[in-house]
């Protein structure tokens, strides 16, 4: 099965937030799974910015810190790959009247295009319009419902 990851998703993780728990469990039964996990560029970029925030905040200086931000992103490159969105998953979104937040109809976007079977996400109902024909879009919550025991 292939997964995309929903921005979100990371950052929950990354901040410890409420469900960076749930979504410990569901990336490691993935990766137990052999399921493929998948993730936007602009994401990626996102994750960056934010873990080196993070960095800083520690107080933490070059070149510790540079080396401590690729180490983090090295091994979320180890459980992801990375989807790309070219012009015409853009002009498709753009084209859609059906995402009111353009951030989501990019990811929704890149998950087709790396053939996503699901797509997981905090915010499910930022994605009510995306057709679950494509791509089945579920909450953490849901996923451990449906999918671990």
């Amino acid at each position: 099965m292939i997964i995309f990851l929903d921005t979100n998703i990371l950052v929950e993780l990354i901040e410890r937030r409420n469900n960076s728990d749930k979504v410990f469990v569901i990336l490691d039964k993935c990766r137990e799974l052999g399921n493929c996990l998948y993730m936007s560029v602009g994401g990626f970029y996102t994750i960056t910015y934010l873990v080196d925030r993070h960095l800083k905040q520690e107080g933490k200086n070059n070149p510790e810190r540079l080396q401590e931000l690729k180490s983090i992103l090295k091994y979320i490159l180890s459980i992801c790959n990375i989807s790309s969105l070219d012009k015409e998953g853009i002009m498709s979104c753009l084209n859609n009247d059906d995402f009111v937040d353009l951030e989501d109809g990019y990811q929704f976007q890149s998950a087709l295009y790396c053939g996503a079977d699901l797509l997981l996400t905090i915010n499910k109902k930022d994605l009510i319009h995306a057709d679950q024909t494509l791509i089945k879009v579920l909450t953490p919550d849901e996923y451990l419902e449906t999918y671990i025991d």
